[in-house]
């Protein structure tokens, strides 16, 4: 019976934790910073925060993995593969079309905060700018909107300013995902991936079978 209650407690702990949110906070202004959240955990992707010990460390590692790199290109003088490296591209497009299409149907806005003062050499830059910001913030706010994915919304101020050469601009919003969908989207991806180089393969095999009967016919 004990163990049963452990179990259970397990996996209501899991679904807990897969369906906490995990948010992705951007702040563009003087400043940039994009963070990465989940739970009580904050991790900086933009920019990062390295030591002097850790950025020497890592340009000492970097120097070595470029020397070794170098040293390999003169005793091996290969060539790169362009063609396999497009179609390596191709088929993680093919596979990862539909779950990052299943990602940003549950894709959530839980904050906005847009202020635009936009500024240029002449009215008439300045007047056209100003249509074009705004109507591409609409556009989104709108999308998100009519899929019922916005939370928030703070502030939305984009105004011309005349008087100034530049535009001044401070645009900070969340997105959130569920940890399940985050998941689910990386596993379909991978085994798509994976069943369409099998698909290939298999393909690959068959096409060499066919040919060595034809010539074994042929002689």
């Amino acid at each position: 019976m004990a163990g049963w209650i452990i179990l259970g407690s397990i996996l209501l702990l899991l679904v807990i934790l897969m369906m906490c949110p995990v948010y992705l906070s951007v702040h563009l202004e003087d400043e940039n910073r994009i963070t990465l959240g989940y739970l009580f955990i904050k991790y900086p992707l933009y920019p990062l925060k390295l030591k002097q010990k850790e950025v020497k460390e890592a340009e000492t590692e970097e120097t070595e993995r470029q020397e070794k790199k170098i040293a390999s290109e003169k005793k091996t003088k290969a060539k790169v593969k362009v063609l396999e490296t497009i179609q390596m591209i191709l088929d993680l497009a093919k596979a990862s079309a539909s779950p990052l299409f299943h990602l940003l149907r549950r894709t959530y806005l839980v904050y906005l905060d847009v202020y635009l003062d936009v500024g240029g050499e002449d009215a008439a830059e300045i007047a056209m700018n100003t249509t074009k910001y705004r109507a591409t913030i609409s556009y989104f706010i709108g999308l998100f909107r009519n899929l019922h994915l916005l939370k928030r919304m703070k502030r939305v101020r984009i105004a011309p300013n005349f008087l100034k050469e530049e535009t001044e601009y401070k645009v900070s919003f969340c997105l959130m995902w569920r940890l399940s969908t985050i998941l689910y989207a990386v596993l379909a991806a991978v085994i798509k991936y994976v069943i369409l180089q099998f698909k290939k393969g298999s393909e690959g095999e068959l096409q060499t079978a066919e040919h060595s009967q034809k010539q074994s016919i042929k002689k």
